[in-house]
């Protein structure tokens, strides 16, 4: 999830964007589950309930 609270100011005023709630291994080609996201920060795709893939 892209969200405030994922977003680190490093020393020298670069951002860094990380996330590890929820992270896991995925297999190439197979759909993700859109399940379990922090509701106002959805990805399209997850809303529209289209899964997505690992890249």
């Amino acid at each position: 999830d892209l969200k405030p609270s994922n977003i680190v100011v490093k020393s020298d005023c670069t951002l860094k964007i990380l996330d590890f709630g929820l992270a896991r291994t995925a297999a190439t080609g197979l759909l993700m589950t859109p399940y379990v996201v922090t509701r106002y920060y959805r990805a399209p795709e997850v809303i529209l309930g289209m899964g997505y893939q690992a890249n």
